[in-house]
């Protein structure tokens, strides 16, 4: 099944006051990107941000989780800069403009 598109257009839509967010196709989902810079990717409904380690910490902290995905071989791989956005921000474009602010350093 192809991923929902409408997803990453709505987390687009919140972000907006962040300024030119674009859409591409990334890894079976879609990629955010803030005037061409990697912002994030929306992967099975979720939205990951691109994040440091001290936003990591903090993510993790309010119910976020890293992305992980298997190979084929079997392996499971978790990419550790990647971590999404804890429920209570998603729904509200202020905070999860101002939470996309802190865990990111996007001005």
């Amino acid at each position: 099944m192809a991923p929902d598109r409408r997803i990453a257009e709505f987390y687009r839509d919140q972000l907006a006051e962040l300024g030119d967010i674009t859409i591409t196709r990334m890894f079976g989902g879609w990629g955010l990107r803030l005037h061409g810079e990697f912002l994030g990717v929306v992967i099975d409904d979720v939205l990951y941000l691109k994040v440091e380690p001290f936003a990591l910490d903090t993510m993790m902290a309010q119910g976020g989780h890293t992305f992980t995905y298997t190979r084929p071989s079997g392996k499971r791989v978790t990419i550790d800069k990647w971590c999404s956005v804890p429920d209570e921000y998603l729904d509200n474009a202020a905070s999860l403009t101002e939470f996309v602010r802190n865990m990111t350093g996007v001005l």
